[in-house]
């Protein structure tokens, strides 16, 4: 029987993949997408991971800088190029509470000035930025929810490349 994840993944795929395609800037062959960081792990411990019980919470989160990058196959940047964002659990993509939250880092100081960098609420749709002309960067900051345990995934889409990053809330070991 094949999962719901497994279909609900393919399916943002197909989808991203044709709005990523419909760029009138055509890239290299060759080009590289990434997310730094690929992924982060964070263990969280307290009394509502103890009794296996989640209590959702706005006040109790970690902030990750997080960096899209678009590079040609000499690691040069592409600039002024449309990337496609995807985030899983974020409230313009999941029903539930929001355990992930995707902010665009403005002023690139890698913290949240303003509740109006906050792109992925329940108003915003599918976010489509552009590279930075000199770095081929686009800066991000991701709020992850720490009151409950989950994993999420942060997916980029641009022309025929594809990247993504996995962040999750563990309870003690």
């Amino acid at each position: 029987m094949v999962s719901v994840k497994i279909i609900r993944r393919t399916i943002c795929l197909l989808i991203l993949s044709v709005l990523g395609a419909c760029s009138a800037e055509q890239l290299p062959t060759s080009a590289r997408l990434a997310v730094y960081p690929s992924g982060k792990s964070i263990e969280v411990s307290g009394s509502s991971f103890e009794q296996n019980s989640c209590y959702p919470t706005d006040e109790f989160y970690q902030d990750v800088p997080i960096i899209i990058a678009l590079h040609d196959s000499q690691g040069g940047p592409l600039g002024n190029h449309y990337v496609s964002v995807h985030l899983d659990l974020s409230e313009n993509t999941f029903t539930g509470w929001p355990f992930l939250a995707l902010y665009i880092d403005q002023n690139s100081n890698g913290v949240v000035d303003h509740p109006e960098e906050r792109v992925s609420g329940i108003a915003d749709s599918l976010l489509v930025l552009k590279t930075a002309p000199y770095t081929g960067h686009v800066n991000a900051i991701l709020r992850i929810n720490l009151s409950c345990e989950y994993s999420g995934e942060l997916m980029v889409f641009s022309g025929h490349l594809v990247a993504s990053a996995t962040f999750s809330v563990v309870g003690p070991q």
